[in-house]
């Protein structure tokens, strides 16, 4: 059937139901017309690599060897927030995406049936969030492309569709290119080669057009692929954010009803298109179900439950040709889903429906606006995150006037606001660099000539109760041992690069030894020296099976400085290579003692001993603590490093708690 027999269209004639259908399509498209980077300005975590994606675009920044991120060269038309930069491409884009978006949400109405047409096209048009889109697009374009549906410039604009999405983000460019595939080797094997070499080559052909057109070098890409699948794979274990039992009620319900739907679509139906149609769904419930449940909160359960009714009505798609009484089974099956979902999303999110509304409103408003060059507006300064004059790095901009700086850190938003030359390293956030090859790409970025001149540093800024100065572990003693210490800038240490040659840092093996979880281990001996630690974590089958399919408990360190017991969340793949452990450095004013001459003030957060947990499975598992244990081997291998001269006086000869008189060196 063609859109312009849509069953849901009055009977009419043809050319009214042209009108009607263009006009329906239009609708959709006002609706849910997203103008990226023009969030009000703001220097928190998630603006702030907006606004780095935002300036990469203008920039000779260059993904896979620069950045390394999530989130790829398109990335800035996702985002909210940005710089305010490319209004015309960034309008232009917004268009394509709504349209393309209404044509396939229609699309899907028709194979939905009468039915279950008006409510899919209800619940795509008011209530999905960008990154839902993005999967509906995926999964309806899939059924395009296998059913060669509404002809080849059907066709072309589903491809392009998929191909820019998978240059947005990494989680975009895994179910795409694996709907590719597998649409690719279905129709070859139908006796379709035609199909299946433009299916395949038009996307492979899109994507590097589109690469090319981000001013990105052909030769970058593998690195980039390389470096975001190493982010996807240790995002589980170092992101992950446990969720209470209310919380997994609708989830597991969600997924019964799914699981229903999937054995039915299996019992129903026959023929390779249809089962390919149902691989690619699973990859896309995979993907959607990986982004809401590892890190746990009302942003991202809201986002999951809101997809599933869209994944789960795939299967009863018309062209699936069901078989007796099991079509109508599995339609009550889907409206059961939107209810849980329903239910969910109003139990842990209430202001979702509000909110949805709202960027309605924004969208509908900003696309009679047109596009808005021009720096984004400011915000309101009672806004948690608007930039004010406390957020003014004033020594900042005296010291480095033109000179480069970097943060170590995830607040970069801070940066733009002072109109600073941001050159970043390669995984823009520090809590991100999570992986050996991660943090080792950062590190050998502070030993090369491309270190920035200045960098901004507060040990107190992590995430989740990590252990200070165990995010970009291996930089920080590259810096720490390069970099001298010259003043105060609100909440950050700036520190200037030496002249000299950077030198890399060289621990010395104190000690190795196995331990078991809880087994305390005594540092009393080690006092007066600077201490670094490494540590294998080896997850058991067990816990491999809980991070792929679920999410990771993470393991702790329990350490006492003198001051009582601290305990701390640890990132496994942070911990390959050698980071600071003891004197327990929390605050800048921790870090000048170390670097002050002997007798050494910062010795007095020495840390005497230590041992490591794993984290409580509360409040799923309460009263079951065995459990987190069962996901890893019960055998830990520690190293402990003695680091000479890190710091060394120099770190602290330039210092000066008065900021009128620190100057810069040569």
């Amino acid at each position: 059937m063609s859109l312009a027999t849509l069953p849901l269209l009055p009977a009419a004639p043809r050319g009214l139901r042209y009108g009607l259908l263009a006009l329906l399509l239009t609708g959709i498209a006002l609706a849910n017309f997203h103008l990226s980077g023009r969030a009000p300005a703001s220097v928190l975590l998630d603006p702030s690599w907006c606004q780095v994606l935002d300036a990469a675009a203008t920039r000779d920044w260059v993904f896979g060897r620069d950045l390394m991120f999530t989130f790829g060269p398109f990335g800035y038309l996702h985002c909210d927030d940005g710089l305010g930069q490319h209004a015309g491409l960034r309008y232009a884009a917004a268009l394509g995406l709504a349209f393309g978006f209404a044509y396939l949400l229609v699309r899907g109405a028709l194979e939905a049936g009468p039915r279950l047409g008006w409510p899919l096209l209800l619940w795509g048009a008011l209530l999905l969030d960008v990154e839902a889109r993005a999967y509906l697009v995926i999964a309806f374009g899939a059924v395009v492309l296998l059913w060669r549906r509404d002809g080849p410039w059907a066709a072309l604009l589903v491809t392009a569709l998929l191909a820019l999405l998978s240059l947005v983000k990494f989680s975009f460019f895994v179910p795409a290119a694996f709907a590719v595939a597998v649409i690719t080797l279905t129709l070859a094997s139908g006796r379709q080669p035609r199909a299946a070499l433009l299916t395949a080559g038009g996307y492979a052909g899109l994507l590097l057009a589109f690469w090319l057109l981000a001013g990105q070098p052909l030769a970058a890409l593998p690195a980039y692929l390389a470096g975001s699948l190493d982010l996807a794979g240790g995002y589980s274990a170092a992101m992950s954010k446990l969720p209470s039992a209310s919380q997994m009620l609708p989830l597991l319900a969600a997924w019964g009803a799914l699981f229903a739907i999937l054995v039915l679509a299996l019992c129903g139906t026959r023929a390779r298109e249809r089962h390919a149609l149902l691989l690619i769904d699973a990859c896309l419930l995979y993907v959607a179900w990986k982004r809401g449940i590892v890190r746990v909160d009302a942003l991202h359960l809201s986002g999951l439950l809101v997809i599933l009714p869209v994944l789960g009505v795939l299967p009863a798609f018309a062209p699936m040709q069901w078989r007796g009484s099991l079509r109508r089974m599995c339609e009550a099956v889907c409206v059961l889903l939107a209810l849980i979902a329903l239910t969910g999303m109003f139990l842990f999110d209430r202001y979702y429906p509000a909110r949805q509304l709202e960027a309605l409103r924004q969208g509908m408003q900003a696309v009679f606006a047109g596009p808005q060059p021009g720096p984004v507006p400011a915000g309101d300064p009672k806004t948690r995150g608007t930039p004010g004059p406390a957020d003014r790095l004033l020594l900042t901009q005296r010291l480095a006037g033109r000179d480069s700086v970097d943060l170590i850190s995830y607040e970069q938003g801070r940066l733009f606001f002072n109109d600073l030359d941001y050159r970043p390293r390669p995984v823009i956030q520090s809590y991100a660099a999570y992986t050996p090859a991660l943090a080792a790409r950062n590190a050998a970025h502070f030993l090369g000539p491309q270190r920035p001149d200045f960098v901004l540093f507060n040990p107190a800024e992590t995430i989740d109760g990590r252990l200070p100065m165990m995010d970009d572990g291996a930089a920080l003693l590259v810096v720490l041992g390069n970099y001298r210490a010259l003043g105060r800038d609100g909440k950050y240490l700036l520190l200037q690069r030496r002249d000299d040659a950077p030198r890399p840092p060289q621990p010395e093996l104190l000690a190795e030894r196995e331990l078991h979880w809880g087994e305390d281990v005594d540092l009393t001996a080690f006092r007066g020296e600077v201490l670094a630690f490494a540590l294998e974590v080896t997850p058991s089958a067990a816990g491999r099976l809980a991070g792929l399919l679920f999410q990771s408990l993470p393991p702790q360190i329990v350490l006492d400085a003198g001051d009582g017991e601290r305990r701390y969340r640890l990132v496994p793949g942070m911990l390959a290579t050698p980071v600071l452990l003891s004197p327990h450095l929390r605050t800048s004013e921790d870090l000048l003692a170390l670097g002050a001459p002997p007798p050494a003030a910062g010795f007095g957060h020495a840390v005497r001993r230590l041992r490591f947990e794993v984290a409580p499975p509360a409040p799923l598992l309460a009263g079951h603590e065995d459990f987190g244990r069962a996901l890893y081997h019960d055998t830990l291998k520690l190293r402990l490093y003695r680091v000479r001269g890190l710091p060394d006086a120099g770190f602290t000869a330039a210092y000066s708690p008065d900021p009128d008189r620190v100057r810069a060196g040569p």
